[in-house]
């Protein structure tokens, strides 16, 4: 379970997150082997889609998809699934406690993957204008999306990035 810890002396906060210290080295070993990460091996290329979780939301040819067990979403523009090695959980497993002078809380909330492009080694100053708009849109649907958590106030996703502040 990962834990958020406000600093002893500061107004600032950190995760402790243990359990990532469990998950695997495939990418470090593919460095290794192939000197460098590359598109067949890589997990978030397009045609791996079967080497992630389900898609929760895909994102193509301004149409948004989900995965399903039978079958994965190909040809995509850009595509969000969840972490397989989350810093949080989806709900507070502990309630907040003070642990040596210090504030401790269960780590909860949302942790997912959004892949920008499916080319391998694409970097965003290689996207268009309209891409960059495409991508900001996915940005602001997932972030709309995730269910608020009660403890910390949020603005309304709208206000942040509705139609006055031309993305759609």
């Amino acid at each position: 379970m990962s834990e958020i810890r406000k600093h002893y002396f500061l107004s600032e906060y950190c995760i402790i997150a243990e359990e990532r210290a469990k998950r695997p080295s495939d990418l470090a070993v593919a460095d290794k082997d192939h000197g460098k990460n590359d598109s067949e091996t890589c997990l978030f290329c397009g045609g791996a889609e079967e080497n992630t979780p389900l898609a929760t939301a895909v994102y193509k040819s301004g149409k948004i998809y989900s995965d399903n067990p039978e079958k994965r979403v190909s040809n995509w523009d850009f595509r969000c699934f969840p972490n397989l090695y989350p810093v949080f959980s989806p709900s507070p497993e502990s309630p907040e406690k003070q642990e040596n002078g210090q504030e401790v809380e269960s780590g909860y909330g949302f942790h997912e993957i959004i892949v920008e492009s499916p080319l391998h080694g694409r970097r965003l100053d290689d996207f268009s204008d309209s891409e960059i708009s495409r991508l900001m849109k996915v940005y602001r649907d997932r972030t709309c999306s995730l269910p608020p958590v009660k403890r910390y106030a949020m603005f309304p996703c709208s206000k942040i990035l509705g139609k006055n502040r031309g993305f759609d």
